[in-house]
């Protein structure tokens, strides 16, 4: 899957294309999101719980997802995924 991601998330604005080009370069944007996966032991192991208020516990291990998109068409040009408490 990250091969195939890799071999068609490529910039298709053109010059012509408005919003994506101040000048010369292109414009692009990072964004991100926080989800849950699902509560099993190599989950946690990889992605961890979120920290919580004393004797709480997170219901599930968290992943932040960050993208890189291309603000003239918003192609998500490149992505990276990794546990939440690498911030």
């Amino acid at each position: 899957m990250r091969r195939l991601f890799e071999l068609v998330a490529k910039p298709l604005a053109t010059i012509l294309t408005p919003g994506t080009f101040l000048g010369e370069l292109r414009i692009m944007a990072i964004d991100e999101t926080v989800f849950n996966v699902p509560d099993t032991p190599t989950n946690a192991r990889v992605f961890v719980y979120p920290d919580s208020p004393k004797w709480t516990y997170p219901a599930f291990p968290k992943v932040i997802l960050v993208f890189l998109v291309e603000a003239g068409t918003h192609l998500i040009i490149d992505a990276f995924c990794c546990p939440y408490h690498m911030g």
